[in-house]
């Protein structure tokens, strides 16, 4: 809802029922870039869930027009702007496809953690990656489940093994 001069009015675009606020977060960027048409979005987050998100929407939203999509990252004097727009360009897009399931297996606002983001995004790197090829395409079966186990597994287990 958008409330000015003292009226409010809804706004479809920002509709959703999604409680992570990570997520919300999407919503609003979506918004900037379809309706006010931003070509740039910087997002002020350190949050790694918000890094992960923002890398699988910057591939959608780069189809509107969207150049550049930055996260400011750290504090004082670590404080940086980090070029989410040429992370994305360097990642390959099987992987890219897999982040939403990346950031629901390894832990978010609403689940819990196992593992790093940056272990699962390497496990994802790797052939392993192609465990979570389904999700998102497909409704889950047995056979995601056990394929998203082992891939948990694969992003907790020791790299020399």
């Amino acid at each position: 809802v958008i409330i000015s001069s003292g009226l409010s009015r809804p706004v479809t675009l920002l509709k959703c029922n999604h409680e992570e606020v990570d997520d919300r977060l999407m919503f609003h960027i979506n918004h900037g870039i379809k309706v006010d048409r931003y070509q740039k979005v910087i997002i002020a987050s350190a949050d790694t869930d918000v890094f992960v998100s923002s890398l699988f929407h910057f591939t959608r939203w780069a189809h509107s027009d969207l150049n550049e999509l930055w996260m400011l990252c750290g504090q004082g004097s670590t404080s940086r702007a980090v070029p989410l727009h040429d992370i994305a360009e360097r990642i390959h897009s099987k992987v890219i496809d897999v982040l939403p399931a990346v950031h629901a297996l390894t832990g978010s606002d609403t689940t819990s953690k196992i593992g790093t983001k940056k272990a699962a995004l390497e496990t994802a790197e790797s052939d392993f990656g192609e465990l979570l090829f389904c999700f998102a395409k497909e409704s889950i079966t047995l056979d995601m489940i056990n394929q998203a186990e082992r891939f948990l597994v694969q992003c907790c287990a020791p790299k020399s093994a």
